[in-house]
């Protein structure tokens, strides 16, 4: 191996090393991200089943109003909502980008 080809290998080393730093440094961000979202959406979930049980699920009878049983409906609702767009945003971040071409 002559001193050309020696300093074309160090530079290709170089490189793929700060790519791999690159790769860490955006899975490092991505778990971020995704540990975020994950308690939000593991608080939804408790909420959601706390709401089930209010509406009967646990096999126990409570007397709901028409206003309790209105205000149980709108935070499933919100919800419901709020997990779809964290599921759009779980999803544009997952996504591989596309090579601009």
């Amino acid at each position: 191996m002559n001193a050309r080809t020696s300093k074309a290998a160090m530079d290709e080393a170089v490189n793929a090393a700060q790519l791999a730093e690159s790769a860490l440094h955006e899975l490092s961000s991505l778990r971020r991200v995704v540990n975020r979202r994950s308690e939000t959406i593991n608080a939804a979930g408790n909420g959601l089943c706390a709401l089930a049980n209010l509406l009967g699920a646990d096999a126990s009878e409570h007397h709901m109003t028409a206003d309790l049983k209105y205000g149980a409906a709108c935070a499933v609702d919100a919800i419901g909502e709020l997990l779809k767009e964290f599921g759009c945003q779980l999803w544009e971040i997952s996504e591989p980008e596309e090579d601009s071409k």
